[in-house]
C-alpha cells in the first residue's frame, strides 16, 4: 500500500491561506499541521490537548482551529458551514485524517 498525497488549501480563522502537499491518512482521526504551517496561517484558539499516537504513546500538543480545509474542489466551509476544523500542531508534514474527510463527504 502506498502513501496518498494531495494538495490541500488551508485557511486560518483570519483568512490567511496556504496550499500545501498533505498526507491523506485514513488511519488518523484528526488533522495535523507542522508548527511553521500553523503559525503561517495564523492558527487560533490554541489549547493544549492530550493525543494518543499510533505507537500508543500519549503526548500533549497544541490544538487550534482553522476556518476551512479544501481538497479536490470541496471545502469544509461548504459542507459543514461555520464549524471550525481542529488541528493538532506537531510533526513536519500536513496530515489529513478521517474527520476532515468526513466533513468533505469523502469518508
Amino acid at each position: 500500500m502506498g502513501t496518498v498525497r494531495k494538495q490541500v488549501t488551508l485557511v486560518g480563522t483570519q483568512g490567511a491561506a496556504v496550499i500545501k502537499d498533505a498526507v491523506i491518512d485514513t488511519g488518523a482521526v484528526l488533522m495535523v499541521l507542522p508548527p511553521d504551517v500553523a503559525s503561517g496561517i495564523g492558527l487560533r484558539n490554541i489549547e493544549m490537548h492530550r493525543r494518543k499516537l499510533a505507537d500508543g504513546s500519549v503526548v500533549t500538543v497544541p490544538v487550534g482551529t482553522l476556518r476551512s480545509v479544501s481538497l479536490n474542489g470541496r471545502s469544509t466551509e461548504e459542507t459543514v458551514g461555520s464549524y471550525r476544523v481542529a488541528a493538532s500542531v506537531m510533526g513536519d508534514e500536513v496530515l489529513v485524517g478521517v474527520e476532515v474527510l468526513e466533513y468533505l463527504n469523502m469518508g
